[in-house]
């Protein structure tokens, strides 16, 4: 497999956290809060293209995830009051999401479907520092993103499209 170390560079956008948040608006104590842990969070942002060995320049699958100690950030956030807790929480899910659009810009528009990855794949994530979790078929991290690059689709070519509730697929 071919991997290329990608790196974003997406700007805090309150209004999507807000999106994100399913809030109307934020105290400006929590916004300091949430800014500084973007501030610290965005060097921590690992994002890679992987692809077969013959896959075309810019083909591939978009990885992009946050490392343990930002899980570990946000479970002493929780630790610390609810209300920081789930900022703190939304503030991951946004930097994830937001790097990835940083990237493939058609994600703006799209979800990200969860394509099922193949062995080699799955030893790619393992030079990459994450793993495959085979019982939930999920990433190993909490805040992670793994999808085809470029963007080729939504619900039609996600693995997760059953059990999403976004899902525009007939269940």
């Amino acid at each position: 497999m071919q991997i290329e170390r990608l790196t974003p560079s997406p700007e805090f956008d309150i209004i999507y956290f807000l999106e994100m948040s399913g809030l109307n608006r934020i105290e400006q104590e929590m916004l300091d809060a949430l800014e500084g842990g973007w501030d610290d969070w965005m060097h921590q942002v690992q994002a890679f293209r992987i692809a077969p060995e013959k896959a075309k320049k810019g083909e591939g699958y978009l990885l992009v995830f946050l490392p343990e100690a930002v899980e570990q950030a946000v479970e002493a956030a929780w630790e610390n009051s609810p209300q920081h807790g789930e900022a703190f929480h939304n503030l991951a899910v946004t930097l994830v999401m937001a790097a990835a659009q940083n990237l493939m810009p058609e994600l703006l528009e799209a979800c990200a479907p969860l394509p099922k990855p193949s062995k080699a794949m799955q030893s790619a994530f393992e030079e990459v520092g994450v793993r495959w979790n085979q019982q939930i078929d999920k990433l190993d991290r909490q805040y992670a993103l793994f999808t085809l690059m470029p963007y080729q689709g939504g619900c039609e070519l996600c693995s997760q499209s059953a059990a999403c509730p976004n899902s525009t697929l007939a269940h």
